[in-house]
This record gives structure tokens, sequence and C-alpha cells, in this order.
């Protein structure tokens, strides 16, 4: 988000929206916010219908493929999700969010580091995302890493690509200050931007990296 854009996209316009229109917004919008209307008067009469019949629904039943679909992504590309698929129980759709997102690798792991290490702040890079850290890396990032199959079901390709497709491989680590790769790239129209590039930030990095 810029100082005077806000870029908002709306991925659903009814409960059983097609999702390829979602996926593709948030993979090509450059979107601040993906916006899910998902309710209607009928909607949520079956929904209050549905959680009569049982107190843990009640819910969008779409909920769980569209957000398994969409976290990752939004996580990526650094877009917010405003949905209101909880329909006429918002407190489960909230629960069942999470444990999908913890389930994907979402948010968990960042926070367990944080306690864990009691580092108040972490960032995060991937292999790829700056010229002095090349996607070949991945290899050696695999290796470190042991059997990552076995692991986590992950899989690195010969083309550098890990299966299943939209995982994420990178590193975290301690700063007292906001960093994102994207302030050192200054290609401009770059769909996954996460920040605006930063000129000074550039100049003072590869400068010092350029001194003898």
């Amino acid at each position: 988000m810029s100082a005077d854009v806000l870029r908002i996209g709306c991925g659903a316009g009814f409960a059983a929206d097609r999702l390829d229109a979602a996926v593709e917004l948030v993979e090509r919008g450059r979107l601040d916010w993906l916006v899910l209307e998902c309710l209607g008067e009928r909607t949520l009469a079956f929904a209050h219908r549905d959680r009569r019949a049982d107190p843990a629904r009640g819910y969008n039943p779409w909920l769980e493929r569209r957000m398994r679909a969409l976290l990752p992504l939004c996580r990526e590309r650094g877009t917010r999700l405003l949905s209101n698929m909880g329909a006429a129980n918002p407190r489960a759709a909230g629960e069942a969010t999470v444990r999908i997102a913890r389930a994907l690798g979402l948010g968990g792991l960042r926070a367990h580091l944080s306690e864990r290490f009691a580092v108040p702040q972490l960032m995060v890079m991937n292999p790829g995302s700056l010229a002095d850290w090349p996607l070949r890396e991945q290899r050696a990032l695999f290796r470190l890493l042991g059997d990552v199959e076995a692991a986590v079901g992950v899989t690195l390709t010969p083309s550098l690509l890990m299966t299943p497709t939209k995982s994420v491989s990178g590193i975290f680590f301690p700063s007292e200050e906001t960093f994102a790769s994207c302030q050192l790239c200054p290609r401009e129209a770059c769909p996954n931007r996460r920040a605006p590039y930063d000129p000074e930030l550039f100049a003072k990095k590869y400068a010092r990296m350029e001194t003898p």
C-alpha cells in the first residue's frame, strides 16, 4: 500500500462463488486487501439452521477450501483478507482458520521462535529474493535441513521449485528494524512486492559489500 493508493479486490460475491478468480486476484493484483463477500439473507438462514443441528457448524462450508488456497498466497503477497464467511458462527470459523493456518505452517513458527529464543522481532528472507542469495542456494538450504520430504512432505525439483506448489523456504533472523528483501529490489512492476524499494538502504548495503 502506498501513501495514496489502497488496492482492494473482491474474490467472492456469494457463498459458493468460484475460487480461481480470488486466487488470480491475489497472485496478480498487487492487493492490499482481498474481500470475500459470502453472506445474504437466505445464506444466513441456512447457517443458523446448520448451527442448530450442530453447534460446531454454521459457517461457510467453503471456508476450509478457500483458506487453504488463499492464506499462503496472502501471506506471501502481504495481502490482508476480510470476509463474512463466519455467518452464524464466526467464532468457530475463526478457530477453523487458525487451525488451517497452523497446519500450513503460517504464523506458528514465527511465534514459536520469538517465544523460545526471546526475540522481540523476526524478519524473513528466501533464496532468490536477492542477487547475493540466488535461487540455486535452495539446494544448500535443503541439505542443511536433512530429509525435508520425510519431515514436512516438501521436495525440491531439478528446476529448484518446490512441491507441493506454494511451498516456501527461507531463514528467520532477529532484527531491531523492520526489513523485507523487497526494500533492496529496484524492479518496479513486481506483483510480489511486499515493501517499497529503499534506494538509500540499497546504496548502504552494497557499498559496504564492495569496500575492500
